[in-house]
């Protein structure tokens, strides 16, 4: 090993620096013939090659003239040193034979982070790297309090975790753990989307009902009490005009100032062609439950948007009359899950109730949509 290559505050007498390494000799040793000084494994390896003369004169070497230097080794192992981690921060500096001692407790000595992260840091910071800034310790999540590595915790669980409390993205004021929210913002929220069930546009929860009762599609019952099927809000007053068989109309000597408005009678139809353009025969003869003892049926418009339509009665049937009206060109009968009795209730269908013989022609409720 070559000369000291520890710091010196103080630069050291010229008899102490070795003259084929020059740097300040370890374990000197002198020539006596011509009193040169040099570091015993540097004369080693010089020697080594061969070579009997002294490196600085030349002159005759002799192993038997060659003696450890005691005074020189004294005076350079007392000198004062800096910390070979002075650059690092450390401010140690006393006599070089205390260098080591000092080295094995040295707080900027550089070493492997116990973890296996990577980092290589000195000992100061290593208690600071462990608890905030390595990436394998250990962190507990403060709201489900399980542990993590730390970078799983920061790419995978932080922000994710379903403990933590969250505000509702609906921005309703609600705050609620993480795996509630779901549910929350599908079923609880009160500014959630839901669409309307009539004219299938969507509104904030808190806002259907009032829009419910100017919804063009919502059902209403003819001003008349012509029938006990419900009218879109929309299709009142066309109805009403044109097609309510209990509407008055005036007397044809109304000029004449007769004041009666005699109810016209019930238009019965035995198949389309007794109907105008747009309409069919709709038969009072039911499929199931109570049915009218009426041969004919009676005259109905085709299905518009929001109207409702059997899929499971395509055609019409023998006589050339429908149960309902199917929709009108243009639209196609789009299902909404319920099923249709036909005296007109709506429910929910339940198979085990279906008699057998009527289970192929059972069938949704479905609504006439372009």
């Amino acid at each position: 090993m070559p000369g000291h290559t520890v710091s010196f505050p103080h630069k050291l007498r010229k008899r102490c620096y070795c003259l084929l390494c020059h740097l300040p000799m370890r374990d000197p040793v002198k020539v006596t013939t011509c009193g040169h000084r040099f570091c015993d494994l540097c004369l080693q390896e010089y020697l080594s090659a061969g070579v009997f003369k002294c490196p600085e004169d030349d002159k005759p070497l002799d192993y038997a003239k060659i003696y450890p230097d005691p005074d020189v080794q004294s005076e350079i192992m007392n000198s004062l040193i800096r910390c070979k981690y002075y650059k690092e921060g450390c401010r140690w500096v006393d006599k070089l034979q205390n260098l080591q001692p000092h080295l094995d407790a040295c707080r900027f000595d550089s070493i492997q982070c116990p973890n296996h992260c990577t980092a290589c840091l000195s000992h100061l910071s290593l208690d600071d790297h462990l608890e905030f800034t390595c990436p394998r310790r250990i962190v507990i999540c403060e709201f489900c309090n399980q542990e993590f590595p730390a970078d799983q915790m920061e790419l995978q669980h932080a922000g994710n975790c379903q403990y933590e409390i969250v505000w509702c993205e609906n921005k309703c004021g609600a705050k609620l753990e993480r795996r509630f929210l779901d549910n929350h913002m599908r079923n609880e929220c009160h500014k959630r989307t839901i669409t309307c069930q009539y004219c299938l546009r969507e509104f904030v929860h808190e806002t259907l009902q009032a829009h419910l009762y100017q919804c063009p599609r919502f059902p209403v019952l003819c001003p008349n009490r012509c029938d006990p099927s419900k009218i879109p809000r929309e299709e009142v007053d066309l109805h009403v005009q044109e097609l309510c068989p209990s509407a008055t109309v005036s007397c044809a000597f109304k000029h004449a100032g007769c004041k009666h408005k005699p109810i016209p009678p019930t238009r019965y139809c035995d198949d389309a062609t007794d109907c105008g353009y747009g309409k069919c025969c709709v038969t009072k003869d039911q499929v199931r439950g109570k049915r009218d003892t009426t041969p004919q049926g009676t005259c109905q418009r085709l299905g518009t948007r929001g109207s409702r339509c059997l899929a499971s009665y395509p055609q019409p049937l023998s006589s050339g009359m429908y149960y309902i009206c199917p929709c009108a060109t243009g639209f196609s009968c789009l299902g909404t899950g319920l099923y249709e009795i036909p005296l007109g209730e709506i429910a929910v269908p339940n198979w085990t109730t279906i008699q057998p013989h009527f289970r192929d022609e059972a069938n949704f409720t479905c609504i006439c949509q372009r």
